[in-house]
Protein backbone atom coordinates (compact mmCIF):
# COMPACT_ATOMS: atom_id res chain seq x y z
CA UNK A 1 0.00 0.00 0.00
CA UNK A 2 3.04 2.30 0.30
CA UNK A 3 3.86 1.92 -3.45
CA UNK A 4 7.27 0.35 -2.83
CA UNK A 5 8.51 -2.89 -4.34
CA UNK A 6 11.67 -4.99 -4.50
CA UNK A 7 13.47 -5.40 -7.83
CA UNK A 8 15.75 -8.45 -8.28
CA UNK A 9 17.14 -8.11 -11.83
CA UNK A 10 19.91 -10.73 -11.46
CA UNK A 11 17.68 -13.71 -10.66
CA UNK A 12 17.79 -14.81 -14.30
CA UNK A 13 21.53 -15.49 -14.07
CA UNK A 14 23.22 -18.40 -12.34
CA UNK A 15 25.74 -17.80 -9.58
CA UNK A 16 28.58 -19.08 -11.81
CA UNK A 17 27.64 -16.58 -14.51
CA UNK A 18 27.69 -13.76 -11.98
CA UNK A 19 31.07 -14.85 -10.57
CA UNK A 20 32.55 -14.97 -14.09
CA UNK A 21 31.10 -11.56 -14.98
CA UNK A 22 32.43 -9.65 -11.96
CA UNK A 23 35.83 -11.38 -11.92
CA UNK A 24 36.44 -10.74 -15.62
CA UNK A 25 35.68 -7.03 -15.15
CA UNK A 26 37.33 -6.72 -11.73
CA UNK A 27 34.10 -5.50 -10.14
CA UNK A 28 34.09 -5.51 -6.31
CA UNK A 29 31.28 -7.63 -4.88
CA UNK A 30 30.04 -8.88 -1.54
CA UNK A 31 28.32 -12.18 -0.81
CA UNK A 32 25.92 -12.88 2.01
CA UNK A 33 27.58 -15.33 4.41
CA UNK A 34 24.22 -16.96 5.14
CA UNK A 35 24.18 -18.31 1.57
CA UNK A 36 26.45 -21.15 2.72
CA UNK A 37 24.40 -22.45 5.65
CA UNK A 38 21.63 -25.03 5.43
CA UNK A 39 19.67 -23.28 8.16
CA UNK A 40 17.57 -21.54 5.51
CA UNK A 41 15.18 -23.21 3.08
CA UNK A 42 16.51 -21.26 0.09
CA UNK A 43 19.96 -22.74 0.65
CA UNK A 44 18.69 -26.29 1.09
CA UNK A 45 16.82 -25.93 -2.21
CA UNK A 46 19.94 -24.54 -3.88
CA UNK A 47 22.30 -27.16 -2.45
CA UNK A 48 20.18 -30.31 -2.78
CA UNK A 49 16.96 -29.88 -4.77
CA UNK A 50 18.28 -27.88 -7.73
CA UNK A 51 21.25 -30.24 -8.36
CA UNK A 52 18.87 -33.21 -8.31
CA UNK A 53 16.59 -31.48 -10.82
CA UNK A 54 19.56 -30.67 -13.06
CA UNK A 55 20.37 -34.39 -13.21
CA UNK A 56 16.88 -34.95 -14.63
CA UNK A 57 17.02 -32.00 -17.02
CA UNK A 58 20.02 -29.76 -17.61
CA UNK A 59 17.70 -26.97 -18.80
CA UNK A 60 15.64 -26.93 -15.61
CA UNK A 61 16.70 -23.41 -14.60
CA UNK A 62 15.97 -22.08 -18.07
CA UNK A 63 12.54 -23.70 -18.03
CA UNK A 64 11.86 -22.32 -14.55
CA UNK A 65 12.79 -18.82 -15.70
CA UNK A 66 10.55 -19.14 -18.77
CA UNK A 67 7.67 -20.26 -16.56
CA UNK A 68 8.29 -17.34 -14.19
CA UNK A 69 8.20 -14.92 -17.12
CA UNK A 70 4.91 -16.41 -18.32
CA UNK A 71 3.42 -16.06 -14.85
CA UNK A 72 4.56 -12.44 -14.69
CA UNK A 73 2.97 -11.72 -18.08
CA UNK A 74 -0.28 -13.34 -16.94
CA UNK A 75 -0.18 -11.31 -13.72
CA UNK A 76 0.34 -8.05 -15.62
CA UNK A 77 -2.53 -8.83 -18.01
CA UNK A 78 -4.91 -9.93 -15.24
CA UNK A 79 -4.04 -6.92 -13.09
CA UNK A 80 -4.94 -4.58 -15.97
CA UNK A 81 -8.23 -6.43 -16.64
CA UNK A 82 -9.24 -6.30 -12.97
CA UNK A 83 -8.34 -2.61 -12.72
CA UNK A 84 -10.61 -1.90 -15.70
CA UNK A 85 -13.44 -3.94 -14.16
CA UNK A 86 -13.11 -2.05 -10.88
CA UNK A 87 -13.44 1.22 -12.80
CA UNK A 88 -16.59 -0.14 -14.48
CA UNK A 89 -18.30 -1.29 -11.29
CA UNK A 90 -17.38 1.74 -9.15
CA UNK A 91 -20.41 3.87 -8.26
CA UNK A 92 -18.70 6.35 -5.97
CA UNK A 93 -15.51 6.69 -3.97
CA UNK A 94 -14.40 9.04 -1.20
CA UNK A 95 -11.58 8.94 1.33
CA UNK A 96 -13.73 6.86 3.70
CA UNK A 97 -16.00 4.93 1.34
CA UNK A 98 -16.02 2.92 -1.87
CA UNK A 99 -19.30 1.73 -3.37
CA UNK A 100 -19.70 -0.54 -6.38
CA UNK A 101 -21.98 -2.99 -8.19
CA UNK A 102 -21.32 -6.41 -6.68
CA UNK A 103 -23.55 -8.23 -9.19
CA UNK A 104 -21.35 -7.11 -12.07
CA UNK A 105 -18.30 -8.29 -10.15
CA UNK A 106 -19.57 -11.83 -9.47
CA UNK A 107 -20.92 -12.30 -13.01
CA UNK A 108 -17.72 -11.04 -14.67
CA UNK A 109 -15.04 -12.97 -12.77
CA UNK A 110 -14.48 -16.48 -11.36
CA UNK A 111 -14.18 -16.77 -7.60
CA UNK A 112 -10.37 -16.58 -7.52
CA UNK A 113 -10.33 -13.32 -9.47
CA UNK A 114 -13.22 -11.93 -7.41
CA UNK A 115 -10.95 -12.40 -4.40
CA UNK A 116 -8.15 -10.64 -6.26
CA UNK A 117 -10.45 -7.72 -7.13
CA UNK A 118 -11.70 -7.31 -3.54
CA UNK A 119 -8.12 -7.25 -2.27
CA UNK A 120 -7.18 -4.63 -4.88
CA UNK A 121 -10.16 -2.42 -3.95
CA UNK A 122 -9.26 -2.69 -0.26
CA UNK A 123 -5.63 -1.73 -0.86
CA UNK A 124 -6.46 1.27 -3.01
CA UNK A 125 -8.97 2.79 -0.56
CA UNK A 126 -7.70 1.89 2.91
CA UNK A 127 -3.92 2.38 2.70
CA UNK A 128 -3.57 -0.63 5.01
CA UNK A 129 -1.94 -4.05 4.84
CA UNK A 130 -3.68 -6.74 2.71
CA UNK A 131 -6.72 -8.56 4.08
CA UNK A 132 -6.16 -12.15 5.16
CA UNK A 133 -7.73 -14.96 3.14
CA UNK A 134 -10.27 -15.76 5.86
CA UNK A 135 -11.85 -12.30 5.56
CA UNK A 136 -11.68 -12.34 1.76
CA UNK A 137 -13.43 -15.72 1.67
CA UNK A 138 -16.11 -14.42 4.06
CA UNK A 139 -16.71 -11.54 1.64
CA UNK A 140 -16.95 -13.94 -1.31
CA UNK A 141 -19.44 -16.15 0.54
CA UNK A 142 -21.59 -13.12 1.32
CA UNK A 143 -21.54 -11.76 -2.24
CA UNK A 144 -22.30 -15.13 -3.82
CA UNK A 145 -25.14 -16.01 -1.41
CA UNK A 146 -28.31 -15.19 -3.35
CA UNK A 147 -30.45 -15.90 -0.28
CA UNK A 148 -28.81 -13.09 1.68
CA UNK A 149 -29.37 -9.70 -0.01
CA UNK A 150 -27.90 -7.80 2.96
CA UNK A 151 -24.88 -8.44 5.13
CA UNK A 152 -22.13 -6.76 7.10
CA UNK A 153 -18.54 -7.80 7.87
CA UNK A 154 -16.09 -6.11 10.21
CA UNK A 155 -12.69 -5.32 8.68
CA UNK A 156 -9.44 -4.13 10.31
CA UNK A 157 -8.81 -0.50 11.30
CA UNK A 158 -12.48 0.37 11.85
CA UNK A 159 -13.62 -0.45 8.31
CA UNK A 160 -16.78 -2.34 7.31
CA UNK A 161 -17.79 -4.32 4.24
CA UNK A 162 -21.50 -4.25 3.42
CA UNK A 163 -23.62 -6.04 0.84
CA UNK A 164 -26.86 -4.21 0.18
CA UNK A 165 -29.07 -5.52 -2.64
CA UNK A 166 -27.26 -4.28 -5.79
CA UNK A 167 -24.32 -2.49 -4.15
CA UNK A 168 -21.33 -3.47 -2.05
CA UNK A 169 -19.59 -0.90 0.10
CA UNK A 170 -16.30 -0.56 1.92
CA UNK A 171 -16.67 2.23 4.45
CA UNK A 172 -15.20 3.68 7.62
CA UNK A 173 -17.87 5.39 9.74
CA UNK A 174 -17.14 8.89 10.93
CA UNK A 175 -20.02 9.45 13.31
CA UNK A 176 -19.57 12.38 15.63
CA UNK A 177 -21.34 12.37 18.96
CA UNK A 178 -23.95 15.08 19.20
CA UNK A 179 -24.68 16.82 22.49
CA UNK A 180 -28.12 17.31 23.98
CA UNK A 181 -29.07 20.63 25.54
CA UNK A 182 -31.13 21.84 27.25
CA UNK A 183 -32.94 19.08 29.18
CA UNK A 184 -36.73 19.14 29.43
CA UNK A 185 -39.27 17.26 31.49
CA UNK A 186 -41.79 16.18 28.87
CA UNK A 187 -45.40 16.67 29.88
CA UNK A 188 -48.64 15.17 28.70
CA UNK A 189 -49.72 16.59 25.33
CA UNK A 190 -46.74 18.96 25.25
CA UNK A 191 -45.27 19.16 21.73
CA UNK A 192 -41.53 19.54 21.33
CA UNK A 193 -39.32 20.61 18.45
CA UNK A 194 -36.10 18.67 17.85
CA UNK A 195 -33.25 20.13 15.80
CA UNK A 196 -29.68 19.04 15.09
CA UNK A 197 -27.72 22.26 14.56
CA UNK A 198 -23.95 22.13 14.03
CA UNK A 199 -23.81 18.67 15.62
CA UNK A 200 -25.68 19.97 18.68
CA UNK A 201 -29.14 18.70 19.59
CA UNK A 202 -31.67 21.36 20.56
CA UNK A 203 -35.07 20.55 22.05
CA UNK A 204 -37.61 23.33 22.54
CA UNK A 205 -41.23 23.38 23.65
CA UNK A 206 -43.70 24.53 21.01
CA UNK A 207 -47.41 25.31 20.87
CA UNK A 208 -49.70 22.50 19.78
CA UNK A 209 -50.83 22.94 16.19
CA UNK A 210 -52.17 21.02 13.25
CA UNK A 211 -49.76 18.66 11.52
CA UNK A 212 -48.06 17.29 14.60
CA UNK A 213 -47.99 13.52 14.91
CA UNK A 214 -48.53 12.56 18.56
CA UNK A 215 -46.89 9.77 20.50
CA UNK A 216 -49.16 7.85 22.83
CA UNK A 217 -49.03 6.90 26.52
CA UNK A 218 -51.35 5.04 28.85
CA UNK A 219 -51.87 7.49 31.73
CA UNK A 220 -50.80 10.80 33.20
CA UNK A 221 -49.02 9.02 36.04
CA UNK A 222 -46.89 6.80 33.83
CA UNK A 223 -43.17 7.11 34.63
CA UNK A 224 -41.06 7.41 31.52
CA UNK A 225 -37.32 7.85 31.08
CA UNK A 226 -36.99 9.29 27.60
CA UNK A 227 -33.55 9.60 26.06
CA UNK A 228 -32.37 10.92 22.73
CA UNK A 229 -29.54 8.64 21.56
CA UNK A 230 -28.24 6.41 18.77
CA UNK A 231 -30.10 3.13 18.38
CA UNK A 232 -28.84 0.12 20.34
CA UNK A 233 -29.10 -3.64 20.14
CA UNK A 234 -32.31 -4.70 21.89
CA UNK A 235 -34.34 -1.66 20.82
CA UNK A 236 -37.90 -2.46 19.79
CA UNK A 237 -41.09 -0.67 18.76
CA UNK A 238 -44.85 -1.22 18.87
CA UNK A 239 -46.68 -1.46 15.56
CA UNK A 240 -50.12 -0.01 14.92
CA UNK A 241 -51.64 -3.51 15.21
CA UNK A 242 -50.39 -3.78 18.81
CA UNK A 243 -47.57 -6.20 18.07
CA UNK A 244 -43.96 -5.31 18.82
CA UNK A 245 -40.98 -5.60 16.50
CA UNK A 246 -37.21 -5.39 16.91
CA UNK A 247 -35.80 -2.18 15.48
CA UNK A 248 -33.21 -4.25 13.62
CA UNK A 249 -36.07 -6.04 11.80
CA UNK A 250 -37.69 -2.68 11.03
CA UNK A 251 -34.44 -1.59 9.35
CA UNK A 252 -34.31 -4.78 7.28
CA UNK A 253 -37.97 -4.59 6.22
CA UNK A 254 -37.55 -0.98 5.09
CA UNK A 255 -34.30 -1.72 3.20
CA UNK A 256 -32.30 0.78 5.26
CA UNK A 257 -28.55 0.44 4.49
CA UNK A 258 -26.28 -0.57 7.35
CA UNK A 259 -24.27 2.67 7.36
CA UNK A 260 -27.53 4.63 7.76
CA UNK A 261 -28.50 2.41 10.69
CA UNK A 262 -25.27 3.31 12.50
CA UNK A 263 -26.18 7.00 12.24
CA UNK A 264 -29.84 6.60 13.24
CA UNK A 265 -31.17 8.61 16.20
CA UNK A 266 -34.03 7.54 18.47
CA UNK A 267 -36.08 8.81 21.39
CA UNK A 268 -36.56 5.81 23.63
CA UNK A 269 -38.15 4.80 26.91
CA UNK A 270 -35.44 2.37 27.98
CA UNK A 271 -35.32 0.15 24.86
CA UNK A 272 -38.78 0.99 23.56
CA UNK A 273 -38.56 3.33 20.57
CA UNK A 274 -41.02 6.22 20.33
CA UNK A 275 -39.32 8.19 17.57
CA UNK A 276 -36.70 7.40 14.95
CA UNK A 277 -34.65 9.53 12.57
CA UNK A 278 -32.77 7.86 9.70
CA UNK A 279 -31.13 10.36 7.40
CA UNK A 280 -33.78 13.02 6.71
CA UNK A 281 -36.72 10.68 7.41
CA UNK A 282 -38.49 10.46 10.77
CA UNK A 283 -40.89 7.85 12.15
CA UNK A 284 -43.19 8.00 15.18
CA UNK A 285 -44.29 4.86 17.04
CA UNK A 286 -46.96 4.18 19.65
CA UNK A 287 -46.35 3.21 23.24
CA UNK A 288 -49.12 0.65 23.43
CA UNK A 289 -52.40 1.36 21.64
CA UNK A 290 -53.59 4.14 19.38
CA UNK A 291 -56.65 4.88 21.56
CA UNK A 292 -54.59 6.00 24.57
CA UNK A 293 -53.88 9.60 25.51
CA UNK A 294 -51.10 11.54 23.80
CA UNK A 295 -48.04 12.07 25.94
CA UNK A 296 -45.82 14.10 23.59
CA UNK A 297 -45.85 15.23 19.98
CA UNK A 298 -42.84 15.86 17.81
CA UNK A 299 -42.80 18.57 15.20
CA UNK A 300 -41.07 17.96 11.86
CA UNK A 301 -37.35 17.69 12.53
CA UNK A 302 -34.91 19.93 10.72
CA UNK A 303 -31.22 19.08 10.27
CA UNK A 304 -29.00 22.06 9.43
Amino acid sequence: ADNRWLERPLLAFSKQQLYHFVQKRHIPYFEDATNHTDAFLRNRLRHYVVPALKKENKQVLKHAQTFANELNDMFTFTEAQIAQLIDNITIQQTTQQWQGNWQLLVTSLPLTLQLWALQKIWLQISDNSPLNHHLLNEMLLLLNNNRKPNGLLYLPHGWYFQKNYHEMTFYQPNIKSATLSPTFTLKLNQPIKVQLVNNHWQITLVAFKQGLTPLYGIANSQIMHLRLRHWQSGDYLFLSNGHHQKLRRFFINHHIPVQCRHAAWVIANDHQILWLMVGQQTHNFTLYHQDEKAIIAIEQIRVD
